[in-house]
């Protein structure tokens, strides 16, 4: 058999992490990198209407608030439907939420019985919309 060899360079210290750990260390990383192009693009971070530091502070925090929401709400359509996560889009997942988001933050305010039935019909489009069959998702490599 083949072996493959993959070139790390790091300014961690040889005794700091083992060599055979810098793989899953720099793909890690790079998950974190992926998370953050994603949360730039998609919540669009970059996009400030308003220069006042509060204004930007309480827009950036609904906005990577939405982002964490729509990937729970994926991660909870992938436990009650046993889907592939690596064929879950996030940014499907961000449009499909904005389209419950206010029925559904209406009911949970007002503490209606109908919030449940709100969840388990956004899961239900999650787990019919937002799966793609023919894509991977770079940004879940690392789930369980």
């Amino acid at each position: 058999t083949a072996r493959a060899y993959h070139w790390y360079v790091t300014s961690l210290a040889p005794d700091a992490w083992p060599a055979a750990g810098l793989g899953p260390l720099y793909a890690l990383r790079w998950q974190i990198e992926l998370v953050f192009k994603h949360w730039k693009s998609l919540c669009h971070l970059t996009d400030q209407p308003s220069a006042k530091p509060a204004i930007v502070e309480c827009l950036l925090a609904a906005s990577l608030g939405f982002a964490l929401l729509a990937r729970l709400a994926l991660l909870l359509a992938r436990d009650r439907f046993a889907l592939d996560w690596h064929r879950l889009s996030p940014t499907l997942a961000l449009t499909i939420l904005r389209a419950h988001a206010f029925g559904l933050g209406g009911a949970l305010a007002r503490g209606s019985r109908r919030a449940r039935d709100l969840l388990r019909h956004l899961l239900d489009d999650l787990a019919l919309y937002a799966h793609t069959p023919n894509r991977t998702n770079a940004l879940c490599t690392f789930t369980d």
